[in-house]
């Protein structure tokens, strides 16, 4: 059962390979795009996890030694208004590549069976793997 839906996947990206129409997806392109979209979107989580846990550091930090090491404090205040824009920075850029990632899944899975958009989400999540985005 699961080969003939392999087949039918393969059938359906060679017919749509073979027409060539312009409205028709370029199943190879599109699919090396929303993988890199989907390994940007795990750097982008990665990036802000790091994030966070560094600031709690400096958080922590701020609260047990500011008054025993008042000189350091500016320092660890300084660093933390920077991590904070940079915490901004990481949101809004993790929500626009979002909606950039469901856009595309939209476009390239609106004619697809629910098979089909399983072995089609498979097919994304082999290739992510295989780009070692973490």
């Amino acid at each position: 059962m699961k080969h003939h839906h392999w087949v039918s996947i393969l059938i359906l990206l060679s017919a749509t390979l073979a027409c060539g129409e312009s409205d028709e997806p370029d199943w190879k392109n599109d699919l090396d795009k929303i993988s890199q979209l989907n390994c940007n979107a795990i750097q982008l989580r990665e990036a802000r996890f790091s994030l966070a846990d560094s600031m709690r550091a400096y958080q922590d930090s701020l609260l047990d030694h500011s008054e025993t090491m008042p000189q350091r404090r500016n320092f660890w205040e300084s660093q933390l208004a920077v991590m904070e824009e940079r915490k901004e920075y990481l949101a809004n850029t993790s929500r626009n590549l979002s909606d950039s990632i469901r856009v595309e899944l939209l476009r390239l899975t609106k004619d697809l069976s629910v098979e089909e958009k399983r072995v089609f989400n498979d097919s994304i999540q082999s290739r992510v793997d295989a780009m070692n985005c973490d």
